[in-house]
């Protein structure tokens, strides 16, 4: 079980790793983005070329839009496309106008029902005048999960900063949106990583490992208590089975060689008889060294 456990809580870190490795990613491509002259010129199919050429793969895209929502570049749509206009999160904008890039919560997409993000702002006296982006898929993760090589026997969850579900591998569309359990929401309001008894969102007993990435998500790998161990106990029960195989034949034996040596025991109790009534002993080899050395002299 503590073997198990530690794998769980290994899994887990590795995705947190894995994933704030991502966003580092995004951040290094918006603030190359920011700094570039096609951008500070407005120069938006400059812009639009270069944001193209930082992402790759079909899950993830570059949004840009000015303080009001309006966007002006989106690498998801060909270009040409009618962008459309969303405003940004009031709590958005506040972060954005402090000049604090970082990650964003689950959220309700224009071009997929659900996006994660992480965003960056262009700020012009004190206020934000623009709102880069890397616009992030949450199906996207299953590929991350699967580099990990976590089975579908096991729930592999992300849970973002506010508690919400924005990925799991098993059953993803029914639970994205969907806040944690309670357990595990209390858990994760106070403690960073960590491993614990819980249950599923389908209500599975489940041995939880949990751990907190640099960005506020959090990533959850738990296992079916009535499998954890498995494979130990299958192999304590052969053991038990060999072990028991081994003493049966170690029985065997024994009861073999007793009976051998009653036999040749016997044999010199018949010589001593025949000594004792004046007749000549009769003595035949028994294989065993002392046994007939006695014999020999009777």
């Amino acid at each position: 079980r503590a073997k198990a456990e530690e794998q769980l809580l290994e899994t887990t870190r590795a995705l947190s790793l894995v994933v704030d490795g991502r966003y580092d990613r995004y951040a290094r491509t918006l603030d190359g983005l920011a700094a570039s002259s096609a951008l500070d010129q407005r120069d938006w199919p400059a812009v639009d070329r270069i944001a193209r050429a930082s992402v790759s793969g079909p899950d993830e895209w570059i949004v840009i839009a000015d303080r009001s929502g309006r966007q002006l570049v989106n690498t998801r749509l060909p270009l040409g496309t009618p962008l459309p206009d969303a405003p940004w999160y009031p709590e958005t904008l506040a972060r954005m106008d402090k000049g604090q890039a970082g990650a964003c919560p689950l959220s309700k997409g224009l071009v997929v029902p659900r996006v994660l993000c992480f965003d960056r702002p262009v700020t012009r006296g004190g206020r934000a005048e623009l709102v880069l982006a890397v616009m992030l898929n949450p199906a996207g993760l299953q590929r991350i999960i699967d580099a990990q090589r976590v089975p579908r026997t096991r729930f592999a969850t992300i849970v973002d900063a506010k508690g919400i579900v924005v990925w799991r591998n098993v059953n993803p569309q029914r639970f994205i949106g969907r806040p944690a359990t309670p357990d595990m929401l209390r858990t994760l309001a106070t403690r960073n990583e960590g491993v614990q008894e819980s249950r599923s969102l389908d209500g599975v007993p489940t041995v939880i490992a949990y751990a907190r990435g640099r960005y506020g998500l959090n990533f959850l790998v738990a296992i079916p208590r009535d499998q954890v161990g498995v494979a130990e106990y299958a192999s304590a029960r052969s053991g038990l089975i060999a072990a028991a195989l081994l003493m049966a034949l170690a029985l065997l034996i024994a009861v073999l060689f007793g009976k051998r040596l009653s036999d040749a025991i016997g044999r010199l109790a018949h010589a001593a008889d025949a000594l004792r009534d004046r007749r000549a002993p009769a003595f035949e080899r028994t294989g065993i060294p002392e046994i007939d050395t006695v014999g020999r002299a009777l």
